[in-house]
């Protein structure tokens, strides 16, 4: 018996270039081939008699070869065949037993005209969802006149001349024209309704050769109820959704941002943050720049431009556990990556399609979910060489999307889309105040606060309180016999003329006797800038954050600690002072108690540094805000003593909430 294998053309098939060539097989299984005894008739002309190639088909190409089961027959034909012709093939042969074996096929070569290649809908197709409408023309013979395009749906008009029109057409509509393919795309305003509509199109080649049909399909979607969303997302823990704090960190390029744990409505789920940033505070959350784990909750944006006030924003992201693998984003921080730049298709993508060839998957994740057109495509690997998204099984129209057509140029982002819904932004500008300094401005000082550190890096040893006649003035006074009786100096056992130093113990022995241990605060003039001060509000007129308390830097204070002593405090000499309970009818009751003391030059106390006063039983009194301080200046340009003036603040005040570290303090033996 013999067969008839390995058509090309292939059975019926069309659209055939007019310059292909002819092949089939004859595959014997029993007895041999006659192969002398083969005829061939194309459209009813001999090719080939009796294994002898006709004038007309015996190209270059032309051959009978034995492959061992049988014979390869190729017919090369000397011209190109007419254009839009069906060609018959019919095929005689004998095998060596004297039996016949007659077969017949047909195509078609190409037509004059454009052909429609693919379209979607298809003729007599029902639309059951929202859909682009797609219509792919291709001439390979002439190429296509983009300009005599033409198509109507129900008569009316939606491309003409070649160009869209808006009116009809939505935002997706696109005409793309790539060597002889011509790629349209149909994205109506609102969609169809549901119905039977005729759509007409026409469209010619470069000669004028015109292809001019129509199709009709119905629309049937179906209402579709209320559902509950894919991507579920509880948002942050606690009060505070989204965003928490922005920060300008002070080296001129840089912002620090904190943001809330996000949660999760299923074990099975991840969740993720989705950082926003714009410089226009209403388009923040139209622009995701960074994507953050579950297990960060802050980072620091450098790269900045000094000066340039950005918008900031937080949602959470919640999907199913397994989709993101975040190998291959570009990492910045632990947990925090920046999200990649949209990128374009390369190649038409047809809705079936699983494989999304696109212009670049640099800093895209080795697994996850891209957003084109209104599709979610879900990839599990990507062919970094060929920029190919590999689509899991499934992938296409993930999350309830509708698969697209889509062409060359269409943009591909990263799927960030959020249920949650939070609208917090804020605002930041990044700007020199940490070490860095313009005009009159260093570090935080210099027309603000003046820089005392060389002054509070002044030793002086004291007394050595051993001398015959040095005993500690206040445990005498107190009948404490505080060391043996040694010949030898009064300065730690030499003489000599310090007077600086001298001048300075006596200062120290009177605040022993006179003074009173208190706790200093030294206010934080430099580092990351609260989020409650921004570029409109420098400082806060009343203090009710509990972040800096009032300072606009985050911490607020510092807890001073004396070395010098053992209970660690400062000692501050109180001047006598009224205090006056104030009386006023928008205010009520109000108390009124500002008192001057003095100190040693060492520390230096600043201005808006706090002090807090502890009565003889050791119970917290007050903390006291320092309004002012004066310094005096005993010899060679040293202070001797500060004096400041201070102003008790009321319980209500939000410095009471100050942290302060009662461990440090130590009581003096």
């Amino acid at each position: 018996m013999i067969s008839l294998d390995a058509l090309s053309p292939s059975r019926g098939e069309r659209l055939i270039s007019p310059d292909s060539v002819i092949e089939f097989s004859l595959i014997s299984e029993g007895s041999d081939i006659d192969i002398s005894t083969l005829i061939v008739k194309i459209r009813g002309v001999a090719a080939i008699e009796y294994q002898i190639f006709s004038n007309g088909f015996d190209g270059q190409d032309s051959s009978i070869t034995h492959n061992g089961t049988g014979y390869d027959i190729i017919i090369d034909p000397e011209e190109s065949m007419s254009l839009g012709k069906n060609y018959d093939i019919k095929i005689q042969i004998k095998n060596t037993d004297g039996a016949y074996f007659n077969f017949n096929y047909s195509f078609k070569i190409i037509p004059d005209e454009p052909i429609l290649v693919s379209s979607s809908p298809g003729n007599r197709g029902v639309i059951t969802t929202p859909q682009f409408l797609f219509f792919e023309f291709q001439d390979i013979i002439d190429g296509i006149d983009v300009s005599s395009l033409e198509v109507s749906i129900n008569k009316l008009a939606y491309i003409s001349n070649g160009i869209s029109i808006p009116d009809v057409n939505g935002s997706l509509t696109d005409i793309v024209f790539e060597e002889d393919i011509l790629m349209v795309r149909i994205d109506p305003i609102g969609f169809l309704k549901n119905g039977s509509y005729n759509l007409k199109y026409r469209v010619s080649d470069t000669l004028g050769n015109t292809l001019s049909e129509s199709l009709d399909f119905i629309v049937d979607v179906q209402p579709q109820g209320t559902l509950e969303p894919t991507l579920l997302s509880r948002g942050f823990a606690g009060f505070y959704q989204g965003i928490n704090r922005v920060s300008d960190v002070g080296d001129g390029n840089s912002l620090y941002l904190e943001w809330g744990t996000p949660v999760r409505s299923h074990y099975r789920n991840d969740s993720f943050v989705i950082i926003y940033q714009d410089s226009y505070r209403l388009n923040v959350f139209d622009n995701p720049k960074y994507l953050a784990t579950s297990e960060a909750s802050d980072f620091t944006i450098a790269g900045l431009e000094t000066g340039e006030t950005l918008s900031f924003g937080a949602r959470a992201l919640e999907i199913e556990t397994g989709i993101f693998n975040l190998n291959g984003m570009i990492s910045l921080e632990d947990g925090v990556y920046l999200l990649p730049e949209p990128i374009e298709v390369a190649s038409m993508i047809s809705s079936a399609s699983m494989q999304i060839p696109v212009s670049s998957t640099e800093g895209y994740p080795d697994a996850g979910a891209i957003f084109v057109g209104r599709e979610v495509i879900r990839y599990d690997s990507i062919d970094r060489e060929s920029n190919i998204f590999n689509v899991s099984e499934k992938g296409r129209g993930f999350f309830g999307s509708v698969p697209g057509f889509y062409m060359p140029g269409d943009t591909v982002e990263i799927y960030t889309k959020c249920v949650d819904t939070n609208t917090v932004i804020i605002m930041s500008t990044p700007t020199f105040h940490d070490g860095y300094g313009f005009d009159r401005f260093l570090k935080g000082e210099g027309v603000v606060v003046n820089d005392y550190s060389d002054n509070d890096a002044i030793f002086h040893e004291g007394f050595d309180f051993c001398g015959w006649h040095d005993p500690m003035p206040d445990q005498v006074l107190n009948g404490v016999n505080d060391c043996g009786s040694y010949q030898g100096g009064q300065v730690n056992g030499w003489r000599g003329l310090n007077i600086y130093d001298t001048m300075l113990d006596r200062e120290e022995v009177l605040l022993g006797v006179t003074g009173e241990p208190v706790i200093l605060l030294k206010k934080i003039w430099d580092g990351i800038t609260c989020s409650c001060v921004n570029s409109r509000k420098v400082s806060p007129k009343i203090r009710s954050c509990n972040i800096c308390y009032g300072t606009g830097y985050v911490g607020g204070f510092n807890q001073f600690e004396n070395l010098r002593r053992q209970d660690r405090r400062v000692l501050m000499s109180f001047d006598e002072a009224t205090e006056d309970l104030m009386y006023g009818e928008k205010e009520g009751l109000q108390q009124e108690f500002d008192v001057s003391a003095w100190t040693m030059a060492m520390p230096s106390i600043r201005d808006r540094d706090m002090v807090l006063r502890f009565d003889y039983t050791e119970d917290r009194e007050f903390i006291y805000e320092v309004l002012n301080v004066s310094r005096e200046k005993i010899i060679n340009r040293r202070y001797g003593r500060q004096r400041v003036s201070l102003k008790r603040l009321d319980k209500t005040d939000i410095a009471y909430t100050y942290p302060i570290d009662l461990s440090r303090i130590r009581p003096r033996i």
